[in-house]
């Protein structure tokens, strides 16, 4: 999984979008940049310094942590199951 995401200056409005993408593609890892990962899940937020500050990105980080979600979100049929996954365990998605 990755988790790219905006500077909190650039959003204009709170947003989040999620990709799973056909086949993985290389992206490095966070603190080891020599480190290249296989990624199939791609996790977007786009939060304010409002949504940031309150805690919004380490919430979703802490979320995302589970092993079983990131399965059932890059497994999920489309976007409304993703969205429901997310839901039903942050109602701030």
């Amino acid at each position: 999984m990755a988790l790219p995401h905006a500077e909190p200056d650039h959003v204009v409005s709170h947003a989040l979008a999620l990709a799973t993408l056909e086949a993985s593609v290389k992206f490095r890892q966070m603190g080891d940049p020599a480190t290249l990962l296989d990624v199939g899940l791609v996790v977007m937020p786009a939060l304010t310094a409002k949504e940031q500050a309150s805690a919004g990105l380490s919430r979703l980080i802490e979320l995302l942590q589970d092993a079983g979600l990131r399965a059932s979100l890059a497994s999920a049929p489309d976007a409304a199951a993703m969205h429901a996954l997310l839901a039903s365990r942050w109602s701030g998605v």
